[in-house]
């Protein structure tokens, strides 16, 4: 008999049917059809055994990290955004233990598209990015508020003007981006209000 939307633990043990024994993973949340869907926390075992390891919490569809979701890393990081059979692609938002984090399009969870970069100091860069690096129309913004506007390649700016935030392509990018971030943190409030609601 199928289950419809269970709630509860599972512990993943080794195939060994003579001794099993614990691997350390733990799913918490929601059940159906005999696989994890729905809301749930899936806790990663460290690599050395001792240590909290890595865990998701967010949405499931066949076992997979499928929906709104965020992965929090051992050493701080985080990755954050709505997930297709467990990668992270579309708008989403990376933190780094550094402070940083990133804010834009990704594709299996590396930036590509538009985004924006926030380094812990204050300083920014809004643009474009392809496989993980600044490629293509970009703007750096500086501490002192002046801006190097120009054709990134390789995550290094190669024809650039220096000049103020009032650069149009700059305020541009930068209005974009606010709207990503709010875009972000609607679809966060939504996914809360849905898991505080109780089930019908």
């Amino acid at each position: 008999e199928e289950d419809d939307g269970v709630i509860g633990k599972f512990f993943f043990l080794s195939e060994k049917k003579s001794r099993k024994k614990f691997l350390g993973d733990i799913y918490e949340g929601e059940f159906e059809n005999g696989g994890f869907n729905g809301k749930g926390t899936y806790h990663y075992l460290s690599k050395n055994h001792v240590t909290p390891g890595d865990r998701y919490e967010g949405d499931f569809r066949n076992g997979n990290r499928h929906g709104q979701g965020i992965y929090y890393y051992a050493d701080g990081s985080t990755e954050e955004g709505v997930w297709t059979k467990s990668w992270l692609t579309g708008e989403g938002k990376l933190t780094f233990p550094t402070g940083d984090y990133f804010e834009g399009d990704l594709d299996k969870g590396v930036p590509s598209g538009k985004g924006a970069y926030h380094w812990s100091n204050g300083e920014t860069y809004f643009g474009n990015y392809s496989k993980g690096e600044r490629t293509g129309i970009g703007c750096d913004t500086f501490l002192d508020g002046t801006t190097e506007e120009g054709d990134f390649a390789n995550g290094k700016i190669e024809e650039k003007q220096i000049g103020q935030i009032e650069h149009k392509w700059c305020a541009h990018t930068i209005e974009s981006l606010i709207q990503y971030s709010m875009k972000l943190k609607d679809a966060n409030r939504e996914a809360a209000n849905r898991e505080a609601r109780p089930n019908s």
